[in-house]
């Protein structure tokens, strides 16, 4: 019985280590999910601000109709919805990364309980067999000192009497 239940509790450890491994893999996979947000948000803020400059500068000193100062307005907005959204998307990839994390630090402690209470068994297995292996040596120490101890009793024994007789 105790062979079968450390089997179970080997299984539930190898299943552990699988889900941490999983898990591992995961929270790579958002790492990387987020440092390509975090690029594109650098990218986009580096490109924003030289398609301002552009932008702007197509208008400096110049003549400007209000439907053209309403076109670079919109323009400026449509940057700033667009910077807002990346910055949003960076948000949301870094909450799944926090998930993750958290996802992982859970496989993790699951797995080194499942290890903890594999080793406790295998402890608790080793004390039983050690327990068995000096129950048996008593029992046959008892037996040899009880053929011993009827031999002489019986006068089998080996010890020579005085005068050399037996």
């Amino acid at each position: 019985m105790l062979g079968e239940l450390l089997t179970v509790k080997r299984r539930r450890e190898d299943d552990a280590v699988a889900a941490m491994a999983e898990a591992r893999r995961a929270l790579e996979r958002e790492r990387d999910a987020c440092r390509a947000q975090e690029r594109e948000v650098a990218e986009f803020e580096t490109w924003q601000a030289a398609e301002r400059t552009r932008l702007d500068a197509a208008l400096f000193h110049k003549r400007v109709t209000r439907d053209r100062l309403d076109e670079h307005r919109e323009r400026i907005g449509a940057l700033r919805q667009r910077h807002a959204d990346l910055e949003e998307k960076l948000a949301l990839a870094r909450q799944a990364l926090a998930a993750a994390e958290e996802a992982f630090g859970n496989a993790r402690r699951k797995r080194l309980d499942a290890h903890r209470e594999v080793v406790k068994f295998e402890e608790y297995e080793r004390t039983l067999e050690e327990e068995r292996r000096r129950a048996t040596e008593r029992r046959e120490d008892e037996e040899a000192e009880e053929v011993l101890s009827g031999r002489l009793r019986n006068g089998d024994g080996f010890m020579a009497r005085p005068g050399g007789e037996r």
